[in-house]
């Protein structure tokens, strides 16, 4: 499994045509797979913004990852996924499985290999996609933790989603920060993002990321 030591990586190839816009579908996947616990979640976090004793660090942070592209943020919320299930002893291998196909996300190059990445995303038997978490899965999770282990499992997958069939807004950025809050809620180290800004949303989508820079991601998350 990933995990949460990301520190370093370098700059990838330019990226290919967005996909936004040319995917057919206009306004997104808000209204498709955005769950009830996730948008529980988001005004729970909306609510806390202004009374936040954290809340500097947090426009900090979102500074950041407003700078990002979609594939350097799809990849941090893997990290995060990772990070989570490594603090509490989370293991499982559908787990493992929707990790991978985070990470891959960040090679996609075309409309055609996204709608493939989707396709096989849903055939995941864990696939944040607003079906409950699997019964095999939720056994190895705490019970004092299921409820946040599955806003966190469709946050992630959201990051990635949430734009994907042609909308433009802050919402996988939402996405991410909430990830990001739950994972530090229950005191897991989230990723070092400095090394993500290699891939910069002026590139949009940034996709598809080099190899040889995804690489060094790996190697960095598994130190």
């Amino acid at each position: 499994m990933t995990s949460c030591r990301t520190r370093t990586a370098r700059q990838h190839h330019p990226p290919a045509e967005p996909l936004r816009g040319r995917l057919g579908r206009g306004a997104g996947r808000r209204g498709v797979v955005e769950s009830i616990v996730a948008r529980r979640w988001l005004l729970r976090l909306g609510r806390r913004r202004a009374c936040d004793p954290l809340a500097e660090r947090s426009q900090a942070i979102r500074e950041i990852l407003d700078r990002i592209s979609n594939a350097g943020c799809q990849v941090i919320g893997a990290v995060c996924l990772s990070c989570f299930c490594e603090r509490f002893g989370i293991a499982h291998p559908d787990i493992d499985s929707l990790i991978a196909h985070l990470w891959a996300f960040a090679r996609i190059a075309s409309p055609d290999e996204f709608v493939a990445w989707d396709r096989a995303l849903g055939r995941n038997a864990l696939h944040g996609l607003g079906d409950p978490v699997p019964d095999e899965v939720l056994a190895v999770v705490p019970a004092e933790l299921q409820e946040d282990f599955g806003a966190l499992v469709e946050s992630v997958v959201e990051i990635g989603m949430y734009d994907a069939y042609g909308a433009n807004t802050d919402g996988p950025r939402d996405f991410l920060m909430l990830a990001i809050r739950l994972c530090e809620g229950h005191n897991v180290p989230v990723p070092n993002l400095e090394p993500f800004l290699r891939s910069p949303q002026t590139s949009r989508w940034g996709m598809p990321v080099a190899e040889e820079t995804l690489a060094q991601w790996r190697l960095l998350a598994n130190r």
